[in-house]
C-alpha cells in the first residue's frame, strides 16, 4: 500500500472527502448567491473559517492540491486571447511602473515587520509580497526555510482585505446596470 504525502503541518483528522463536499457545498451557496468566482472563494472562506473557529487540523493529499492547480491555471490560460494581450501591452508601462513600486514598498513592510516582529527577513518579505495565494504558499512549503505558517497568514490576510472586497466591489458596480466601461472612461 502506497503511504500518503501530507502537506507539512497538517495531521490527518479531518476525512478529506468530507472537507471536498463541505468546501463544494460552500462554493455552491456562493454561485446562488452570484458572488464572485465562486468555486475559488466559497472552498477558501469555508476552510479558513472552519480551522479559525474549530481548531481541528485537516488533511489534505498534495494531489488534490497539485490538480486545483492545474485547474486554476487552465482556468486563466483559458481566457488568455489576443485581444487580451494587446489590451495589456498598451497597459504596459502603467502595469510595470505599479508593480515596480509595490515590490519596493512590499520589501520596505518585510523590513519594518522583520524588524518589529523578529521573524526572519526571507519570511516576510514572501509573506508580504503580491502573489497567487496558493504559489505563494507552495513556495513557502518547498523552501524549507521559511515559516510557512506566518507566509500563510499574511497571504490569506490579503485576499480577505484587498482581493475579496475588490472583487464584491466590481460585481456590485457591474449588477447595477451601469456597464464598467462607461466608469473607466469619465
Amino acid at each position: 500500500m502506497q503511504k500518503k504525502q501530507w502537506i507539512e503541518g497538517y495531521s490527518p483528522c479531518v476525512p478529506e472527502g468530507a472537507l471536498f463536499f463541505i468546501s463544494g457545498l460552500r462554493s455552491f451557496l456562493f454561485y446562488l448567491l452570484k458572488l464572485p468566482i465562486p468555486w475559488l472563494l466559497g472552498s477558501l472562506v469555508f476552510v479558513f473559517m472552519f480551522q479559525f473557529f474549530s481548531k481541528i487540523p485537516v488533511k489534505w493529499d498534495v494531489r488534490f492540491r497539485n490538480y486545483g492547480l492545474m485547474v486554476v491555471g487552465f482556468s486563466i490560460g483559458h481566457i488568455f486571447t489576443l485581444e487580451i494581450l494587446k489590451n495589456i501591452l498598451c497597459l504596459f508601462p502603467f502595469m510595470l511602473l505599479s508593480n515596480i513600486l509595490l515590490i519596493l514598498f512590499s520589501i520596505l513592510m518585510a523590513y519594518v515587520l522583520h524588524l518589529s516582529s523578529k521573524v526572519d527577513f526571507s519570511t516576510m518579505l514572501v509573506a508580504n509580497v503580491p502573489g497567487d495565494l496558493s504559489q505563494m504558499i507552495l513556495f513557502a512549503e518547498e523552501t524549507n526555510r521559511l515559516n510557512v505558517p506566518i507566509v500563510t497568514y499574511f497571504q490569506v490576510l490579503r485576499v480577505f482585505l484587498v482581493v475579496l472586497p475588490i472583487l464584491f466591489i466590481v460585481t456590485l458596480h457591474s449588477s447595477g446596470n451601469i456597464p464598467i466601461e462607461s466608469a473607466t472612461t469619465v
